[in-house]
């Protein structure tokens, strides 16, 4: 495990084949967020932490000369000042918005490596899906990011079934937000991990994929005892047993841990630690993957078309389909978009809202005049009090109340583990034809439940149904 770097590394052939087999699982971890910040390359832990450091009006002759943003947090959990410790969730999230969306290189060559299909992220910032977008040239190749909160209750959608050619991220340790939605402290860290212990939470599902591919630890900061926990339980089994799959560590953090790495020579053969730094390997990776597929077309994803005797009419007054969202569920509304469009619906969005035009009134008139109202419902929106979907909702029952009962007019489209008949829905909605998607997939029921509920009404319209 400690041989020299400039001696020829032998398991990058080996891994080359995984990877493009779909075998291999990256792990993002925080010595790969180098950005360039007027010039100067730094952590982005190191300047976040500089951040706060000025906010806050800190005496910095109180840390460490290399002090990180875990000795911040530490300091104001601690001493309980000069602000309320739940506050620096805000900031911290501040902060990562302000950042841009340029990512760091070695996040790009990890994007570029199209046969990732899954990139697990231990940070809580977006850079990994920015480069995911900027790499992959198409973002419908893109799909949306998850992450995982210990408020989390409900199931969320899981790529299980991807389209050829997507990729996504999921943030194990939660996604920045003004909220405790992420890892900050070292106390998060176990209530993460407690949260992630009991059978059926939404984690299990990733770690079962990971259970069955070899997994690259990269610029991982985890102490010993959170390396040696994470990995036993993605592996499932005791690190000492047989297994087929191998995983590898590469980063300076973990190879200067002399009793984790005398632990993994002790009782887990199957794993490498890389003698080299993160970015190094990632860098010598990608260069090995583009030499034998750089050449290689892109993969496209198949588009779901319409069922015959369905054409698609230009958008015209009461013959556009309106598509009701949370802000927070945008992509998964734009990808719905796309799928209803591609198998010739005509979908209206917020979106289409030209500057200067009045919203509230844009969006009234467009449920007024709708051939079809159609609703994402995710498990989280049941539990809000107030937000502006609940006044398209409430707009849609309306005009629903005036209409034949026969007519198919509200549609609402399941996202997750939602009941229909949940009290907090409405009850035209419980008494509607609900449909289901899974973020990634290609919807074909939820673009046929559509389609035949567009071609049912133009029919009405003809006069081929008597009402």
């Amino acid at each position: 495990m400690d041989a020299p770097l400039e001696r020829e590394w032998d398991f990058f052939d080996d891994l080359i084949l995984h990877i493009e087999s779909g075998d291999v699982i990256p792990i993002i971890g925080a010595e790969l967020l180098e950005i360039d910040v007027g010039g100067r390359q730094v952590l982005l832990d190191r300047w976040i932490a500089e951040q706060l450091m000025h906010q806050l009006k800190l005496d910095v002759s109180q840390f460490p000369a290399d002090y990180a943003l875990a000795d911040i947090v530490a300091w104001v959990n601690r001493n309980k000042k000069p602000i309320h410790p739940m506050d620096l969730y805000g900031r911290v999230h501040a902060l990562v918005e302000k950042l841009g969306s340029v990512p760091p290189p070695g996040l790009l060559e990890l994007a570029g490596i199209r046969d990732f299909r899954i990139y697990v992220s231990a940070t809580f910032d977006e850079l990994m899906h920015r480069a995911l977008l900027q790499a992959r040239g198409d973002a419908s190749l893109v799909l949306d990011s998850l992450a995982f909160a210990t408020t989390q209750r409900e199931k969320t959608a899981w790529y299980r079934d991807q389209p050829a050619g997507t990729a996504f991220v999921y943030h194990v340790f939660g996604r920045t937000s003004n909220r405790q939605t992420f890892v900050l402290s070292d106390e998060d860290k176990l209530e993460w991990l407690l949260a992630m212990l009991p059978t059926g939470s939404e984690p299990r599902q990733l770690f079962d994929e990971m259970s069955r591919k070899h997994l690259l630890f990269l610029g991982i900061d985890f102490p010993d005892w959170l390396a040696r926990f994470f990995l036993r339980v993605t592996k499932r089994t005791p690190l000492s047993a047989g297994r087929a799959e191998q995983e590898v560590f590469a980063g300076t953090h973990i190879a200067g841990d002399r009793p984790l790495t005398g632990f993994l020579e002790a009782y887990s053969v199957r794993t490498r630690v890389y003698p080299g730094t993160a970015r190094e390997f990632v860098s010598n990776l990608y260069q090995r993957w583009m030499q034998r597929n750089g050449n290689r077309p892109l993969p496209t994803t198949r588009a779901v078309t319409a069922p015959a005797g369905v054409e698609r009419e230009t958008q015209r007054a009461r013959d556009h389909v309106f598509l009701s969202y949370r802000r927070e569920d945008k992509r998964v509304a734009e990808e719905i978009r796309v799928l209803l469009e591609n198998a010739g619906v005509d979908v209206w969005m917020d979106t289409e809202i030209p500057g200067g035009v009045e919203w509230d009134r844009r969006i009234r008139h467009a449920i007024a005049e709708c051939l079809l109202f159609i609703a994402i419902v995710t498990p989280e929106m049941l539990t809000v009090d107030e937000s502006y979907f609940l006044e398209e909702w409430r707009l849609a029952v309306d005009r629903r109340r005036r209409m034949n009962a026969a007519r198919p007019f509200i549609v609402p489209i399941a996202v997750g583990d939602v009941n229909p008949q949940h009290q907090d829905l409405p009850s035209e909605f419980s008494s509607s034809q609900w449909s289901t998607f899974v973020p990634g997939t290609l919807g074909e029921k939820l673009c046929r439940d559509v389609v035949d509920a567009v071609r049912s009404v133009r029919s009405r319209r003809s006069g081929a149904l008597v009402e």
